[in-house]
């Protein structure tokens, strides 16, 4: 199946998040992973260049959209899920402990406006035509976490492990956890060696190229934080260490409340 598997990366400069699309070449559907809305900083109010290049990549390509897929709610950069809804349809899912941070936030859904169409639990399977998911929680980013394991063959990790030279996410936001990290990270960890790792973003360090994908193997052997022989009591205290030193990001304000109450936002924005 991988060679009718299409992985096409696009990354976003300013909040330095890799965005995917992930093509059935069998059948032309396909899959948005954690697509991003510009934001015009100087005038309050997003763009679209960067989900317009994703949607002219789609509609170039003759495929179909089936899934815009969010790995966790983003405090980076808004989501620009539901604009790409709008052009070419999907369903938009994420995790189901999202649930639980918008209770905690104020943002709740009840009678009022369902924000997302699908929301994932632990072992859940769907398919992109052909292609066959599992969803995996991968919590300690947030509590919300997950992470699209495809055909025995690749996963795309969200905020958990980055690339070997820069580590893992930080665990410092509201109900984060240092401990539910080490735990996600080793559940990746012990998937078979071959597996490709695609990471949610890329900071480059020491001001290499922008670089997203590695395999298990490559991440046991030389990730800076949890490569092979790394004890929990020596992560936690180079996450904890590492997080102290962090400051929010400068889309947080914004982006956390667009992307709890997306459908709401994108009305009004």
């Amino acid at each position: 199946m991988t060679s009718s598997i299409e992985i096409t990366p696009f990354f976003e400069r300013t909040s330095n998040t890799v965005q995917y699309v992930v093509s059935c070449l069998k059948t032309n559907a396909c899959a948005v992973i954690d697509p991003v809305m510009d934001w015009k900083e100087d005038e309050r109010k997003t763009a679209t260049i960067t989900p317009d290049a994703l949607c002219l990549f789609i509609r170039d390509r003759g495929y179909r959209l089936e899934w815009i897929l969010e790995t966790h709610v983003h405090a980076d950069h808004v989501s620009a899920a539901h604009y790409i809804q709008k052009k070419l349809g999907g369903q938009i899912a994420i995790g189901e402990k999202v649930k639980d941070i918008q209770k905690t936030a104020g943002f709740t859904t009840g009678d009022e406006v369902d924000h997302f169409d699908v929301y994932f639990k632990e072992r859940d399977t769907f398919s992109i035509g052909d292609i066959s998911v599992i969803v995996m929680e991968t919590p300690g980013h947030t509590p919300a976490c997950i992470s699209y394991y495809i055909e025995d063959q690749m996963i795309f990790v969200g905020d958990t492990i980055f690339m070997p030279d820069q580590g893992t996410a930080r665990c410092d936001f509201p109900s984060g956890s240092v401990h539910d990290m080490w735990s996600s990270i080793q559940k990746i960890l012990s998937l078979p060696s071959h597996v490709k790792v695609y990471t949610c973003h890329d900071y480059q360090p020491g001001g290499r190229e922008p670089s997203w994908e590695s395999t298990v193997a490559i991440q046991r052997e030389k990730n800076i934080h949890v490569k092979e022989g790394t004890e929990k009591e020596s992560f936690v205290e180079i996450r904890t260490a590492r997080d102290k030193t962090l400051s929010a990001p400068k889309m947080m304000k914004v982006a956390v409340p667009a992307n709890l109450a997306p459908r709401t936002f994108h009305s009004q924005n």
